[in-house]
């Protein structure tokens, strides 16, 4: 299995399950397990047999609910995606931290500045604040005109109903409803005033029914209470000052609230998910959504037809029509569990697995333990391939911030995918920056010096580089190869490559379909590749510089087989590996 070639989608992994994997597989469903190990020590495998094994001991627990699977990128869940239906499991979803809100799929990244402000969970202050601030109470009287009448909205009027939505304690559009009603009643009263009326039940209803269609009472009180929409507050809060610095004011600096500051109907990002979810948390379904549930009334038709089918069969005692009503629901839906939890903001999962976890922020965090409430979950992951890397960094905290201590901590210290030659100028590359982490050992030699060679440009390089593939391909005699180029240099590699009608290509998630996959260090986390060519490693982590060296770690990790490091200038590998003279 080690030397199998690669085919571009995930193999056989219960032929290489070890020992210390099959522990962790095994732990109680009501545990946080977190598996921390370097490249190829089969963190991946782990989380998936652990997923399947849960389905199958669980069954009744948790296979209604699913399993909850975040991975990094598009690529690699496409790379997964055949693992758990060939176990014979089918209950897990599949998503990346860009899909976890209903409609939205965000590939887009924010700078890695951006990201970390967004990231950061003072976020979740500033949100309240945003929202917050559309609930308004009016410095004066206002006089409104109706079909009949002018009447006069007080102050004292709006702080009541105000206080009557909030005693309710429903999100923000919940709420709303109460508040617009209430409001509503005290307009009434005053037109009825107004009219000389009798404040009678049926006259108060009548004139809130005036009061519902005079223009001036709508739009007072849409001014005091707006109804709100996740991507009508965020795209607010981001592009207008006038909301962003009085819900951030004493919690960003005036630099953070410069750094998420965008234009009006910006592009979602991956960064933004988590901010629309907790928008999304405060606010409520929709006030339309909301009408149209009320209006529909309780209880429902299928709740009537369930409570007639126990009164003719004489089985009251035995069931309840609820749970009759909830059966013949599900036996009439006929999406399939992912389609329904993809497109429910509020379904929760029996339990969650996470790849690639040192990539999430403290808000995507956020985000996964809503969720999965229980906090039942498989977490894996590599704090040293992290993209943007911290000393002080731990699993703790991590986790600390949403679990506290109530996790259990393992790790896998055996690669079984890469050679030693090639993890040795990764392990030192790594270590050089950060010695503070450990790194596996790999369980083979390998037979492949990784190999390095000079250009001057980007050009000349891609010039050469349908033959340096090609060199490749017959080295290997099959399998497949990964070019990786970050996303400034992905265009002229694709060129170069289609200039060669014999290279067998595909960029991005497609790619692994294919003899040769182009990627960018972003898509090529947890994925395995038979060689590897490493388009200038400078534009990756600069030399002389610890940026990006964890995205340049994980790149280089990717091998089972061979490395072709292709560099342009100084290079930051240059001092652990020798250059290769080309003829």
């Amino acid at each position: 299995s080690l030397d199998a070639r690669r085919t571009g989608r995930m193999g056989d992994i219960v032929a290489t399950i070890q020992s210390e994997q099959d522990r962790i597989i095994r732990r109680p469903l009501d545990r946080l397990v977190v598996v921390q190990g370097g490249p190829g020590t089969g963190k991946t495998a782990v989380a998936l047999h652990r997923a399947a094994y849960l389905l199958y001991q669980h069954r009744e627990r948790i296979a209604k609910s699913g399993v909850l699977l975040i991975g990094p990128s598009p690529v690699f869940l496409k790379y997964i995606e055949q693992v758990l239906p060939s176990l014979g499991e089918t209950g897990a979803v599949l998503l990346t931290p860009g899909q976890l809100m209903p409609e939205v799929n965000a590939t887009a990244h924010d700078t890695v500045q951006t990201a970390a402000v967004k990231g950061d969970l003072r976020m979740v202050d500033v949100i309240k604040r945003a929202v917050r601030a559309y609930q308004r109470v009016p410095d004066e009287p206002q006089q409104l005109k109706t079909i009949s009448h002018t009447i006069t909205m007080t102050p004292a009027m709006v702080k009541e109903a105000q206080d009557r939505a909030r005693r309710s304690g429903k999100p923000h559009n919940g709420a709303r409803l109460t508040f617009v009603k209430h409001l509503l009643s005290l307009l009434a009263g005053a037109l009825a005033a107004a009219k000389h009326y009798e404040p009678t039940p049926e006259v108060l209803a009548e004139l809130t029914d005036e009061l519902r269609r005079a223009r001036d009472v709508r739009v007072a009180i849409n001014l005091c209470w707006l109804p709100l929409s996740p991507r009508g507050v965020l795209d607010a809060l981001l592009s207008k000052p006038h909301r962003l610095v009085p819900a951030a004011d004493g919690i960003l600096s005036i630099e953070e609230m410069a750094l998420i500051r965008r234009a009006r109907g910006g592009k979602i990002t991956v960064e933004d998910v988590p901010l629309l979810d907790e928008i999304a948390e405060l606010i409520g379904p929709s006030s339309e959504v909301l009408e149209a549930q009320e209006q529909a009334g309780t209880p429902n038709a299928e709740l009537e037809y369930a409570q007639a089918v126990l009164e003719m069969t004489g089985t009251g005692d035995m069931v309840s029509a609820e749970t009759i009503s909830q059966r013949y629901q599900q036996d009439t839906d006929e999406r399939t569990l992912a389609e329904r939890a993809a497109q429910d903001r509020e379904w929760t999962y029996g339990h969650l697995v996470v790849d690639e976890a040192q990539e999430l922020s403290p808000m995507q965090w956020r985000v996964l333990f809503r969720r999965v409430p229980s906090k039942s979950a498989t977490v894996v992951g590599d704090l040293a391939q992290a993209s943007t890397m911290d000393a002080t960094r731990t699993w703790s905290s991590v986790l600390a911030p949403h679990v506290g201590d109530r996790f259990e901590m393992e790790e896998l210290t055996v690669s079984y995918r890469t050679p030693g030659r090639i993890m040795t100028v990764a392990n030192e590359l790594l270590q050089e920056y950060f010695p503070q982490l450990s790194v596996p050992s790999p369980v083979r030699e390998g037979t492949y010096d990784p190999l390095a060679e000079g250009f001057a440009d980007i050009e000349s390089l891609c010039r050469q580089l349908p033959e340096i593939v090609r060199s490749e391909r017959a080295e290997l005699g099959g399998g497949q190869l990964a070019v990786i180029a970050m996303p400034e240099h992905v265009d002229r590699v694709v060129a170069a490559l289609a200039s060669d009608p014999d290279v067998d290509f595909a960029a991005g998630p497609a790619g692994i379909d294919h003899a040769v996959a182009v990627v960018d260090p972003s898509e090529v986390r947890g994925l395995e590749f038979d060689s590897v060519i490493i388009v200038d490693p400078a534009s990756i982590a600069p030399a002389g510089s610890a940026a990006g060296v964890g995205q340049l770690y994980v790149s280089l990790t990717r091998s089972t087989a061979r490395l072709r490091i292709l560099s342009i200038g100084d290079s930051v590998l240059a001092p652990f590996i020798a250059a290769a003279d080309r003829t």
